[in-house]
């Protein structure tokens, strides 16, 4: 309602304070859709009146992230679930799935750095694209031995800290600590292709 009137008392500017008003509500909003603490009843009221909004105010954005949100939020329901995180990863990944896998094949033996979401988002994806993960690692190194959800080995990151193939480092954080360990490592930061 806030925005309703904002964008009446400001007809001159109203274009502009539409897209940006839009682009700060798919942030945020869609951040709080994430939270799994937040009451359910008040997320799907939420997700109602954002289906309404961008169902009546279509926008094109330059981001493909926000491009992304309202295609999902006028395409789908809220008991999808597409919001949650990793399906937010997975997605994002599909959309540049090109680049990806060109980044990852051309480079032998592929190793997952990180168990997160975006984790198990490229997981997911190597699955659908049928990359072969020669292992997955984790900083705690606990469960090493076993496999994952989607059948990956999990190895000891002194493996990885040799040198043995391609890292996809699951964020930021891992990219710039694996370089940090090793600079002659051919290290994929992964956050690149799904940001957020």
């Amino acid at each position: 309602m806030l925005l309703k009137e904002t964008l009446e008392k400001n007809r001159t500017h109203k274009a502009l304070l539409l897209h940006w008003i839009s682009a700060l509500l798919l942030r945020i909003g869609i951040k709080g859709l994430m939270r799994t603490s937040c009451n359910e009843t008040y997320n799907q009221e939420f997700y109602s009146l954002l289906t309404q909004f961008f169902t009546e105010n279509p926008i094109q954005f330059l981001d493909r992230t926000l491009n992304f949100y309202v295609e999902k939020i006028t395409s789908f329901p809220y008991e999808s679930g597409w919001f949650h995180l990793t399906e937010i990863f997975l997605e994002q990944m599909r959309a540049s799935s090109i680049q990806l896998k060109q980044a990852v094949f051309s480079q032998g033996l592929v190793y997952l750095w990180g168990l997160g979401k975006r984790g198990e988002a490229f997981q997911r994806f190597c699955g659908e694209q049928n990359i072969e993960l020669n292992g997955v690692a984790d900083i705690k190194n606990d469960n090493v031995g076993r496999r994952t959800a989607y059948g990956n080995a999990i190895i000891h990151t002194g493996i990885l800290l040799q040198g043995t193939g391609l890292i996809v480092a699951s964020n930021q954080k891992i990219y710039q600590y694996l370089l940090e360990k090793n600079p002659d490592l051919k290290v994929l930061n992964l956050e690149e292709f799904c940001p957020d």
